[in-house]
């Protein structure tokens, strides 16, 4: 049930004092925190991020990060997986963030 407030938050920008963060430089690396969190919940692993790309998403500017979608309130079936691993692409980590010249 927690991500689902958190997802209400971020939908509404109601971050003003994320974690307690204080300073404009807390907030941002709060808000940052939160939007890769979310995506290393995600329900179907094939969706969350590796540690490598954690860490390139850790580093890069947040304008450049997407919410994750909103994780399932029960995990599919493996059934479910299956069909849905051969009838369409998984989502790719460069979804996960936006490019920006």
């Amino acid at each position: 049930m927690f991500p689902h407030y958190v997802y209400k938050d971020l939908e509404l920008d109601k971050d003003e004092n994320v974690f307690g963060a204080t300073t404009e430089e807390e907030k941002q690396i709060a808000r940052k925190m939160v939007l890769i969190s979310l995506w290393c919940i995600q329900t179907n692993p094939s969706d969350r991020p590796s540690m490598s790309k954690v860490v390139e998403m850790l580093e890069g500017p947040l304008h450049s990060l997407r919410i994750a979608p909103k994780p399932l309130l029960v995990s599919p079936t493996i059934a479910a997986e299956d069909s849905m691993t051969a009838s369409q692409p998984s989502e790719t980590e460069d979804s996960m963030t936006t490019s920006k010249p």
